[in-house]
């Protein structure tokens, strides 16, 4: 049985315990408890002003708006699959985590102690953590923003990206040094040392700065009246692409060039080279060439000096092999002394390569080559031997400051150019002639700016 209001338009019906509404138009007010069923039939703005629901499930397909919500969220379902959920206030006490883009019109409170977490980069109230890479993958980036701050950990240094012309700089006081003559290249600070001084750093630390160490070159040997004298062996050859630099002071020793050996009795060797290095890191000098006395020997370098015309060459005690800007053994780069020819003697070794025999291309065997480094900013070749002395033709020194050999009978004897390592050439004259000095070493020094 029901209520019928105006015909059989509105009907409102009670069966079993249910409240059956139908055709009406207007507002419910007052309370509902037990199961709501689909509503049928309303028409217009329907409102429906209600204390309480208390319901085991509430289905809308539409939007429901009430000034709170409360009890237990703990149960809700389907929030994951919500692609657009707007609030004035999100308070939330444990961690949050957005796999897409959260967008914030306003300021985000983090409290103190906790923070913001992306990948390695963390913003807290009391620290910034920077993303870490390394120079490969920072060089790998595209498109990389202008402003982009990270840590580098192969240069041990923060760096700052400052767009396509200038590209990454570092960061001034991450690493600080000062020490021998300094400039900047290829956005690099080069510091030189072409006489002994003090290398301090100031603050950081790296474990990447390039160290080029090249010992003094030996002097040529003395000739002895018509017996050719052989060319000073080049100064030691280290090089480093990860050298670590830590705060201190670091003692530099350039070594000098051994002296040529005069041409008058005794009729010694030239000179031996003197050491280079920094710190406790240190590279030997070049050997002696042999003096023109028969039976004087070349002696032994890093790369050896020469034979004389009557005699045998100096061994080196450098490793072979060595490449331009590669880096060395411990031992550094050098090779042996060349041996005695006919009318002419041996070069000395050099740092790529050992003297040239005499009598082979010339009656006095060329320097050994050297070695080409571009830690200065620009490719500059080191280390190369001294020229064999001969007649009628003496051995040309090595790329890399070696000096040629003196010529029979005018006795003209290079040598080593200054801050190469270069070998001197080996003496020659009808009385006798001196053997040309070996060059000086050099200590060089380069890290990021």
């Amino acid at each position: 049985m029901g209520i019928q209001i105006n015909g059989n338009t509105d009907i409102i019906s009670a069966t079993d315990g249910s409240l059956t509404i139908q055709g009406a138009s207007g507002n419910l007010t007052g309370n509902l408890t037990g199961t709501a069923t689909t509503a049928q039939g309303l028409t217009g703005t329907p409102n429906i002003t209600v204390g309480t629901i208390a319901a085991t499930s509430l289905n809308a397909s539409g939007v429901i708006t009430a000034t709170s919500f409360s009890g237990s969220g703990a149960n809700l379902t389907g929030i994951g699959g919500t692609t657009d959920v707007r609030t004035n206030s999100l308070v939330v006490s444990g961690v949050s985590t957005f796999s897409g883009i959260a967008t914030f019109t306003s300021d985000v409170f983090v409290a103190v102690g906790s923070g913001i977490t992306v990948g390695n980069t963390f913003i807290k109230n009391n620290a910034v953590g920077l993303g870490t890479t390394n120079t490969t993958g920072r060089n790998a980036g595209v498109g990389t923003a202008t402003g982009t701050l990270i840590f580098n950990s192969t240069a041990g240094a923060v760096e700052g990206y400052f767009g396509n012309t200038v590209g990454w700089i570092r960061i001034k006081g991450s690493f600080e040094a000062s020490g021998g003559s300094e400039a900047t290249s290829g956005g690099n600070k080069i510091h030189t040392f072409t006489s002994p001084g003090t290398f301090t750093v100031t603050s950081g630390n790296t474990s990447s700065a390039k160290v080029l160490i090249v010992g003094g070159g030996a002097g040529g040997g003395g000739g002895n009246e018509n017996v050719f004298a052989g060319g000073g062996g080049a100064g030691g050859v280290y090089y480093s692409a990860a050298f670590p630099l830590a705060p201190g002071s670091y003692a530099i020793t350039v070594g000098a060039g051994g002296n040529g050996a005069p041409g008058s009795s005794p009729h010694s060797p030239g000179g031996i080279g003197n050491t280079s290095s920094i710190g406790p890191t240190s590279v030997g000098g070049g050997g002696g060439g042999a003096s023109g006395k028969p039976g004087s020997a070349g002696l032994a370098g890093v790369s050896g000096g020469g034979a004389g015309e009557v005699g045998t060459a100096g061994p080196g005690s450098g490793a072979p092999g060595g490449t331009a800007d590669g880096a060395s053994p411990a031992a550094g780069w050098g090779n042996p002394g060349g041996g005695p020819g006919p009318n002419g003697s041996g070069g000395g070794g050099g740092a790529a390569g050992a003297g040239v025999t005499g009598g082979v291309t010339t009656k006095g065997g060329a320097g050994g080559n050297g070695l080409a480094f571009s830690i200065s900013g620009t490719s500059v070749t080191y280390a190369g031997g001294g020229g064999g002395s001969g007649f009628p033709t003496a051995g040309a020194g090595g790329p890399g400051g070696g000096g040629v050999g003196g010529v029979y009978p005018s006795g003209a004897t290079g040598s080593g150019t200054a801050n190469t390592g270069g070998g001197g050439g080996g003496g020659a004259g009808a009385g006798g002639a001196a053997g040309g000095n070996g060059g000086s070493g050099i200590v060089i020094i380069a890290y990021p700016s």
